[in-house]
């Protein structure tokens, strides 16, 4: 199949702003255009609207006019829940990710919840390596959870560094005391030199920064962020 021409399901979120806290405006593709609202209506909107669906070539050419319209403040991208697997996520990354103007000013990436596998390990290792980049979220794609073994060993023995490593975030917020303190595989990624020794505290961390604290199964008290 060409899955340049499939229909591509997608709920897409874009978000410009100075400051990550201080979100002004979003974005919100549809079948029908595109539509600039201001923060206090863009979830209810989003609720209205649902989901949307168009080819892929069309969406990825409404998200380019999108970020040319937006200028240099493009900070946080989230596309979750569209159906990116690993070949949709090259072809976003080589049409809209590489561009210089978001590698050199993103800063938040959520492309969570989709199907993207170990098959785009050059991608991912790229993205991490942006230079301002401090979050990248795929929890919810079949690399997430323990699968992270599949990424991070591979980035690590091609010299990918753990703090970059650390840029990962791969589980809900609600696993992260369990995982950190009752799965065996990623103490042993960390033992090991594949995770950083503070994964867990940089997942509190992000999700601290998206105001996303209610549930956080891992102590505050025990572990200072």
């Amino acid at each position: 199949m060409d899955f340049i021409k499939r229909n591509f399901v997608f709920s897409v979120v874009l978000i410009a702003s100075m400051q990550i806290h201080d979100v002004s405006y979003g974005i919100e593709l549809t079948r029908d255009g595109v539509s600039i609202c201001s923060d206090d209506t863009f979830e209810s909107d989003i609720e209205a609207v649902g989901r949307s669906y168009k080819p892929l070539h069309l969406f990825l050419t409404d998200l380019e006019d999108d970020l040319e319209s937006l200028g240099e403040d493009i900070k946080v991208i989230k596309l979750t829940s569209c159906s990116i697997d690993s070949e949709i996520l090259k072809t976003i990354f080589s049409r809209v990710l590489s561009l210089e103007k978001v590698k050199h000013r993103l800063e938040i990436l959520d492309l969570s919840h989709n199907e993207i596998d170990e098959a785009c390990l050059e991608e991912i290792s790229a993205i991490l390596n942006f230079p301002r980049l401090l979050y990248f979220n795929i929890t919810g794609n079949p690399i997430s959870l323990k699968n992270i073994k599949k990424v991070v060993e591979p980035l690590v023995a091609s010299g990918v560094e753990l703090p970059v490593i650390g840029k990962l975030i791969f589980m809900e917020k609600t696993y992260i005391w369990h995982a950190k303190n009752r799965v065996k595989v990623y103490n042993e990624l960390k033992e090991s030199g594949k995770l950083p020794k503070d994964w867990a505290k940089r997942h509190v961390s992000y999700y601290k920064l998206q105001g996303d604290v209610s549930d956080i199964s891992l102590s505050f008290e025990s572990m200072t962020i």
